[in-house]
């Protein structure tokens, strides 16, 4: 009973601490050398050979670093830079 209630705890606080890292301002860089994404709380990179595909459409640039996650990138006032896209 006590591991089933510990669990719980668990689970509610890990819940509490990615929701604040998902629903937060994130920073993406895209650079020759990858994907970088920053956080007020944490950074990471993904070289280009480990990101999954890159699709894109008139007004979004998706970046797949699975199969089912991805960095949307709004094309918005960078059009020019996508412009070869």
């Amino acid at each position: 009973m006590w591991a089933l209630i510990s669990y719980r705890r668990y689970a509610k606080k890990c819940a509490g601490t990615l929701q604040k890292e998902a629903f937060c301002e994130h920073k993406v860089t895209v650079s020759e050398k990858g994907v970088s994404e920053s956080t007020q709380n944490s950074n990471c990179h993904f070289n280009w050979d480990a990101i999954d595909k890159v699709e894109y459409n008139e007004s979004y640039l998706f970046i797949y670093n699975t199969p089912a996650t991805a960095f949307v990138i709004p094309k918005g006032s960078q059009a020019k830079r996508f412009s070869g896209i």
